[in-house]
């Protein structure tokens, strides 16, 4: 653990509380020289996170020319992928820009949008991209597959701190070069901006996160009977394609009185 100027206190009863379900790592940059972090060189499988760098290097390229935002890419039925994201139901042949396959990438984390945007830029591209701004620890191994890499492939690999760079480069400006004037659409500050559709996304996950909080208080007055597998004290259904549907669930309490909770 690193900490530098600040108090951390907050953060570290967070972290805490987190590490009692698995192991966390955690790097935090705070204003000026402030920085905080737990596990932060230990590598885990990347997921998701591995599409922040990708994005960095196509900005990279549009820097330089290579690439435009406006560039148009049709979907072909290669392209399919498993896994996250909208582009998997919408019919071959439908024309994008590459500004909505970055869209598409960062905002719903898109796995199709990702891997044609990996195609793109080069695989070995977006790892020197990771290397030049101190991701020396993390790694684009593999393309998205919607599960974890199986016996032979590399894995996409990432640490905390690596990743704390890379936010910091974005903030910085030195993740893609300011050339281009501000207020255009190829600024490089469009990285910044690519963050901001998440906010109502963070904003629901916090109100799912203290209702799954609360489900499992309730679960903790259950009976031991009731908490297992398969218990009919509950349901969990599943709907078209999968899809976790969460019912309404009734659990009826051996002190004799019961709880509806509504989980949608």
């Amino acid at each position: 653990m690193v900490a530098s100027g600040t108090n951390w206190t907050a953060v570290e009863d967070a972290v805490a509380e987190a590490s009692a379900l698995g192991t966390v790592g955690v790097a935090i940059e705070g204003p000026g020289t402030a920085r905080w972090s737990h596990h932060g060189d230990r590598t885990f499988g990347a997921a998701s996170t591995v599409k922040i760098p990708i994005m960095i290097e196509i900005f990279r390229q549009i820097d330089v020319g290579t690439r435009s935002l406006d560039d148009p890419y049709t979907v072909t039925a290669e392209d399919h992928t498993p896994g996250s994201g909208v582009l998997l139901h919408l019919h071959t042949g439908i024309e994008l820009t590459l500004n909505d396959l970055i869209y598409l990438m960062i905002s719903i984390s898109d796995n199709m949008a990702t891997n044609i945007l990996i195609r793109m830029a080069g695989m070995d591209a977006v790892n020197r991209t990771m290397a030049d701004i101190g991701m020396t620890n993390s790694v684009l191994g593999r393309e998205m597959k919607g599960r974890p890499a199986q016996a032979g492939e590399r894995e996409n690999l990432a640490t905390a701190n690596d990743y704390a760079r890379a936010i910091r480069a974005i903030i910085d400006g030195t993740a893609a070069s300011r050339a281009s004037p501000p207020g255009s659409r190829e600024h490089p500050l469009g990285i910044e901006n690519r963050f901001h559709c998440r906010r109502d996304q963070r904003r629901w996950l916090h109100h799912r996160a203290e209702r799954h909080a609360r489900d499992r208080r309730l679960l903790r007055e259950l009976p031991r009977s009731a908490r297992r597998r398969g218990s009919n004290w509950g349901h969990q259904s599943r709907g078209d394609g999968g899809n976790r549907r969460r019912r309404a669930a009734l659990y009826e309490l051996r002190a004799g009185f019961s709880v509806i909770e509504s989980i949608r």
